[in-house]
C-alpha cells in the first residue's frame, strides 16, 4: 500500500496486490469503521450518511470483483474496476471540497450536494460530473483519468471488448479459439485488474477515515 498513484498499466515490480485473498480484509475493515462510529457515537449526520454510503459502495464493488476475479469473469471485473475509479474519484473530490471549507454552513451545503445531488435535469440538487471528480483526484493519483478511459473502453461495446472473446492457440500454426462465452483473462490482466480493485478500495477506505472525523 506504498504506491500513491492508480495506474492500470502498472509494471509487475510495481504491484501490490497480487492475490484476491490480499484484498478480502478490506470487506471487514468496512464493517468495522462503521461499526465503531455508531458504537462510539450514535448520532447520524448528514456527513455520516454520506460516507456510509460510499462504504456500502465500495463493499459491493470490491466484493464483486474479487469474485469476478476467482471465477475469471475478465468484462464483469473491469466493469467492477470502473465503479471503483468513479468512487475513488468522488471522493476524493468531496473530502478536498469538505476539509478546505470553513464555514459550517457552507460545509453543510457541500454535504448535502454530495449526499443527495443527482444528475437529472430539473431536480434541485445538482451533482458534480464524476469526470469533474476524477480529473481532481489526478492531484494526487496522477494516472486515474487515463486508466479511467482504459477500462472504459473496455466495458463499453468497443474493439477492446469485441476482441475479449478470442486468444491465440498455436501460435507456429496460426490457430486463433474463440468461444462464447469467453472466460479467461488474456496477458497480465488478471493480476493488473486485482491491483487496481485492491489500491482503490485502500484509498478510499483511508479518505473515509478522514472525514469520519468530522462526522
Amino acid at each position: 500500500m506504498k504506491r500513491q498513484t492508480a495506474d492500470i498499466q502498472v509494471q509487475k515490480n510495481d504491484i501490490t496486490f497480487r492475490k484476491t485473498s490480499e484484498i478480502k480484509p478490506y470487506l471487514k475493515e468496512i464493517q468495522d469503521l462503521v461499526y465503531k462510529r455508531i458504537k462510539k457515537d450514535s448520532s447520524i449526520s448528514s456527513l455520516l450518511l454520506l460516507i456510509i454510503g460510499i462504504l456500502n459502495r465500495t463493499y459491493e464493488l470490491t466484493d464483486s470483483a474479487i469474485w469476478s476475479v476467482e471465477n475469471s469473469r475478465p468484462l464483469t471485473a473491469s466493469n467492477m474496476l470502473r465503479g471503483l475509479y468513479e468512487t475513488l474519484g468522488y471522493i476524493y473530490y468531496w473530502n478536498q471540497e469538505i476539509n478546505t471549507t470553513s464555514n459550517i454552513q457552507e460545509r453543510e451545503n457541500k454535504i448535502r450536494q454530495a449526499l443527495l445531488g443527482s444528475r437529472r435535469k430539473g431536480d434541485q440538487v445538482q451533482q458534480v460530473n464524476i469526470l469533474t471528480c476524477i480529473d481532481e483526484a489526478k492531484r494526487q493519483f496522477t494516472e486515474l483519468r487515463r486508466n479511467y478511459d482504459d477500462v472504459s473502453e473496455a466495458v463499453h461495446p468497443n474493439s477492446a471488448s469485441h476482441f475479449y472473446m478470442a486468444k491465440a492457440k498455436d501460435n507456429q500454426r496460426g490457430i486463433a479459439e474463440i468461444s462464447i462465452p469467453f472466460y479467461q483473462f488474456k496477458k497480465d490482466d488478471k493480476i493488473i485488474i486485482t491491483n487496481q480493485i485492491g489500491e482503490c478500495c485502500h484509498h478510499i477506505i483511508q479518505i473515509c477515515k478522514e472525514l469520519l472525523r468530522l462526522s
